[in-house]
């Protein structure tokens, strides 16, 4: 009696022990990746539109479904002219599906930044923030850091502008000496 009751503790010892690290492994199993492709845009001052800003989502996993639970923004010191919202081709894919089978990746317009002409130049510090994802995979969430510069307006005419005016000063002079030369006469 006392052998097989020495066997049951033996048994289950090893279960308490093996647990663990058998449900670790089936955590790590729901493995899924998230990443920026534009993450640093560049738009010009003085001018306004919508930054899109887009990515890929990837369950790694073979054989568990991602479940995508929302999403986050923050930012840091921004000026009050921009704006920032989920694209509506993300918001499609969350509310029409919401989920990646295994195997299968999201690709696509993920949020906007929206930009106004009096939002000011950023010389040295672009406005910076991040974009995170929430699923129920491991890990939970994933956050991509992006930038957006706006360049200081350039007052440098552009080469179609300047050669329209080299154009148009040699019409006005060949009339002018047109005209000279038909009083001279």
């Amino acid at each position: 009696m006392k052998k097989a009751l020495c066997y049951v503790v033996a048994f289950l010892g090893a279960l308490i022990l093996l647990g663990p690290p058998a449900q670790k492994a089936k955590a790590q199993n729901a493995l899924w990746s998230f990443t920026l492709t534009n993450p640093d845009q560049t738009v010009v001052a003085g001018t306004s539109g919508t930054v899109v800003y887009s990515g890929t989502i990837t369950n790694n996993d073979t054989s568990n479904v991602l479940n995508i639970n929302g999403d986050s923004f923050s930012t840091g010191t921004w000026d009050a002219s921009l704006s920032l919202s989920e694209d509506p081709a993300f918001v499609n894919f969350l509310q029409n599906t919401g989920s990646l089978n295994p195997g299968q990746s999201y690709t696509g317009a993920l949020f906007d930044v929206t930009y106004l002409t009096s939002t000011p130049a950023t010389t040295n510090n672009p406005y910076n923030g991040a974009f995170g994802i929430d699923t129920d995979g491991n890990p939970n969430s994933i956050q991509q850091g992006f930038s957006l510069h706006v360049s200081p307006n350039a007052s440098t005419p552009e080469a179609s502008s300047f050669w329209g005016l080299v154009g148009l000063l040699i019409v006005c002079a060949y009339v002018g000496i047109r005209r000279q030369q038909r009083y001279t006469v």
